[in-house]
């Protein structure tokens, strides 16, 4: 996606709040607690790429971040705009969180912008009839270069 600076878009606000939402809990759960709450863990990641393209009505990969020193960690069934959603979770061995979300949407396309909803940084955009989102307390830069990398393999087949 081509890098712009986002401007304040009211279809977008809510969901940029709940995804910073998700990720503080996620991130606060690891960092306290030492675990991700999953639905599906790493281990079940074929049987969670078949349930969430189902929910979603496309084929769907677990994107390999591990070339960013992240692992995949699982995945959560989630509703955003009252649509389904997947939310897959990855984590560094710091203990940093990535959260990759993507979502049905009736919005219109949008291509990628990097927001900031407090600490948490989140590269966004729409395409096809799915929004997706990176979102970590990560560097902005980096976490779009993940979402600039991976993309490509989110679109559906």
């Amino acid at each position: 996606p081509t890098v712009q600076q986002a401007s304040v878009n009211p279809d977008s606000e809510r969901w940029l709040e709940n995804l910073a939402g998700y990720y503080r809990e996620y991130d606060s759960t690891l960092q306290r607690e030492q675990r991700l709450l999953v639905d599906f863990g790493a281990e079940h990641i074929g049987e969670l790429e078949k349930w969430f393209g189902a929910r979603l009505n496309r084929q769907i990969a677990v994107p390999d971040l591990t070339q960013f020193g992240y692992r995949a960690e699982g995945g959560r069934f989630v509703v955003v705009a009252g649509k389904p959603a997947a939310q897959f979770l990855y984590s560094s061995e710091n203990k940093e969180l990535i959260q990759l979300v993507v979502a049905m949407t009736d919005l219109p396309e949008r291509g990628g912008r990097l927001d900031q909803r407090g600490d948490v940084n989140i590269v966004h955009w729409r395409e096809n009839g799915y929004a997706y989102a990176f979102v970590g307390k990560i560097e902005g830069q980096r976490l779009w270069r993940m979402a600039d990398i991976t993309w490509v393999k989110l679109k559906p087949v």
